[in-house]
This record gives structure tokens, sequence and C-alpha cells, in this order.
């Protein structure tokens, strides 16, 4: 598996290691919704109305540019960033998934369930 070195450039010795998996199904559907101006998906940490920064949610957001913040995120086959400031809330290694049954995308790593329910907004 590849893995890109990414660096936090507030501090030039921390390197942050993230990896995207997608899979075929939720490849597609990403692929079917977005529009062409958008060149990035972004895992957009909400926490806005959750009372507490520990208890935010991740959405898929698709965009055609990165913010200040914003940081790459190794996948195979799509641009994936981040804030570099909520990567604390993730683990190293994601899977995007998508559920048809319940309609939703999933967001999951080996240790657990981030988002069983997530959704794609597009701001482009």
């Amino acid at each position: 598996m590849v893995v890109q070195y990414i660096k936090d450039t507030r501090r030039e010795d921390v390197d942050l290691r993230m990896y995207v998996t997608v899979t075929e199904a939720a490849y597609k559907k990403i692929m079917d919704t977005i529009p062409n101006e958008a060149k990035y998906i972004k895992l957009f940490y909400d926490n806005e109305g959750c009372g507490c920064v520990m208890s935010g949610i991740i959405d898929l957001v698709a965009v055609s540019e990165k913010d200040e913040r914003d940081v790459d995120i190794e996948s195979s086959v799509l641009n994936f960033i981040a804030d570099r400031t909520k990567l604390v809330f993730m683990d190293d290694k994601l899977t995007v998934d998508w559920h048809e049954v319940g309609g939703t995308f999933q967001l999951k790593s080996p240790s657990q369930f981030y988002n069983p329910n997530m959704k794609l907004h597009v701001r482009v």
C-alpha cells in the first residue's frame, strides 16, 4: 500500500500518514454525483451544533479548491483533502464505501465506523 507523507506546516518534525481506500461502489456513486469542476473530495469534520469539538461527524464534500489549512490525503483513485487541524480525529487508514440499501456513504477504519450514514455535499 502506498502512503504519502504529509507535513504539518506548523511543526516540521511531524509526519502525518493517511490513506483512503474507496470501494468500487463508492467510487461509481461519487463520480456519478460530482460535477467536473470538483477537484477534491474533502473529509469535512463538522462539529457545529454538537456542543463539543470531540463530538463531530465527518461528511464528504466535493470542492474545486483547497482552503488554507487543507492537506492532501493519499488515495488510489480520488484527490482527498482534510483540514490539518481535524486529522487528529481520524485514523490513518480509512475506507469510503457505498451502502446501497441505505443510500448513504460509510466512512470506516479497521477499528471503528466514523459515519455509517455519510452524505456527499457538492460545493463548487
